[in-house]
């Protein structure tokens, strides 16, 4: 399971969370591209393996054999590598979704109020109303973080999450497609 979620972290995800998905999105696709780019590094490795065919001298075919174990050998502990990346980038891009979701369903005054100081990037002063003070403004803040660190820490909305996945795999939706 995920460690706790900061105050911090959640101000941060508020702040840049269309940047960050983009980063994770590209970083995901760099990474996918080198996982899929050692196959032909394996392809050349067989290619020369002794024990594919290609013959030599007694010592030779040895040392070449060798050589392909090492690469083989090094090539698979870099494609776990990637691989585990790959699954730290995905963790990072989905902790990004659910923190937009808790934010989503927040009280609709603890929603403007992040919204105004954290998406729109407003002041407290900018904020401010009729019955809406800076102390109102602090405390609804206040309150919208912990709301959403409590239901993020406790995955108040993963069984909806599966659930909007199963329905949309059930009903085979595209990306992009009507959805009515």
């Amino acid at each position: 399971m995920e460690s706790g979620l900061t105050y911090e972290e959640i101000v941060e995800i508020l702040l840049r969370q269309e940047e960050l998905l983009e980063l994770y999105r590209s970083q995901l696709k760099e990474l996918t591209k080198e996982y899929d780019a050692d196959d032909e590094l394996i392809e050349l490795t067989q290619l020369r393996s002794p024990r594919l065919g290609v013959t030599g001298g007694g010592s030779n075919q040895k040392g070449l054999d060798q050589i392909c174990q090492a690469v083989e050998q090094q090539r698979k502990a870099y494609r776990e590598a990637v691989y585990e990346e790959m699954q730290r980038v995905l963790a990072a891009y989905n902790r990004v979704q659910k923190v937009h979701l808790c934010y989503l369903h927040l009280p609709q005054k603890q929603k403007a109020v992040l919204e105004g100081l954290y998406i729109k990037k407003k002041m407290y002063k900018e904020l401010e109303g009729p019955g809406l003070s800076e102390t109102t403004i602090h405390r609804l803040r206040r309150q919208a973080l912990k709301n959403i660190q409590d239901w993020y820490n406790a995955g108040r909305f993963e069984e909806q999450k599966r659930s909007v996945q199963k329905i949309g795999k059930d009903t085979n939706w595209k990306e992009g497609s009507d959805r009515r």
